[in-house]
């Protein structure tokens, strides 16, 4: 089976772990702006722009991981959801019989 690629599952990161690497990267890019604020370099600019793109996807995970939190993993939402159709489609059927 040469060639076949499983997928490994990492543990997502917590949301202490990526306000850290979000408070780092903002830092860095305001740092950058102030740079280009002086003198306009295509390398800082281009990193600036890169790391805008990483902030935005950071804030995703963190509002992922913010969502994790509180209502638990994304199975365990979904479980619940499916349960809580079955009830409203039993209690429909009991009501209509």
């Amino acid at each position: 089976m040469s060639g076949t690629f499983f997928p490994v599952m990492k543990e997502p990161r917590t949301l202490h772990e990526i306000k850290l690497e979000l408070d780092e990267l903002t830092e860095r890019r305001t740092r950058l702006w102030h740079e280009l604020s002086i003198a306009h370099d295509p390398d800082k600019s281009a990193e600036a722009r890169q790391l805008g793109e990483r902030i935005k996807a950071l804030w995703n995970e963190a509002r992922t991981a913010r969502t994790r939190v509180v209502f638990g993993p994304q199975q365990a939402i979904i479980t619940r959801a499916r349960a809580d159709e079955r009830l409203e489609r039993e209690i429909a059927a009991k009501i209509a019989a």
